[in-house]
């Protein structure tokens, strides 16, 4: 059996460009990898839900990276186990096996990436341990993904922090102040 696939497109090198482009000529708005995409978790950011308000439920944007390029993407609420186990983390690694495209029908042109299966989160392979700027990775940002500094859910305006619900951060309570970057070691 073959592992975790690099998905290598012979233009870019880029797995996750790969990925995205037969996500985008797929016939559904779903696609589910034949083998899974490994990737880099280097943010990971909670907001109330909006399928369950009146829970105390979150939801969970994660922003990835294969290297070359990085995306934020929604983690689908059934996986939001991994996060409370502490197992999905910045800085870890993940296999990605199903992703879909979410349209947003309350707004215009606004649509998200969101990863609907988790194969395994692992130990950050060595492969990422070389990246020292994640900020330097450019952003995947095509027809089908709008980019956006706050909850992927537009209706959500902020992040709370992951852990102390009293001090949330974000451009609504410290202007021009971006949240802090994760550096993988």
């Amino acid at each position: 059996m073959a592992g975790p696939s690099d998905h290598n497109d012979s233009g870019s090198g880029s797995a996750l460009q790969a990925v995205f482009e037969q996500l985008r000529s797929a016939h559904t708005l779903s696609l589910t990898l034949t083998s899974p995409l490994c990737l880099a978790v280097i943010a990971l950011d909670r907001y109330l839900s909006v399928q369950h308000p009146a829970a105390e439920s979150y939801s969970y944007d994660l922003t990835v990276t294969d290297g070359r390029w990085r995306i934020k993407c929604q983690l689908a609420d059934s996986l939001s186990r991994w996060v409370r186990t502490g197992s999905l983390r910045c800085g870890a690694g993940v296999l990605v096996s199903q992703l879909s495209v979410i349209h947003d029908e309350t707004r215009l042109s606004h649509s998200y990436v969101r990863i609907d299966n988790i194969h395994s989160v692992l130990e950050l392979p060595e492969r990422f341990l070389s990246i020292k700027d994640v900020g330097g990775i450019p952003e995947w940002c095509q027809d089908h993904v709008t980019r956006s500094d706050g909850p992927l859910q537009l209706s959500r305006k902020y992040y709370l922090p992951l852990w102390i619900n009293d001090d949330p951060y974000g451009s609504v309570w410290v202007p021009y102040s971006p949240p802090p970057d994760v550096v993988i070691d």
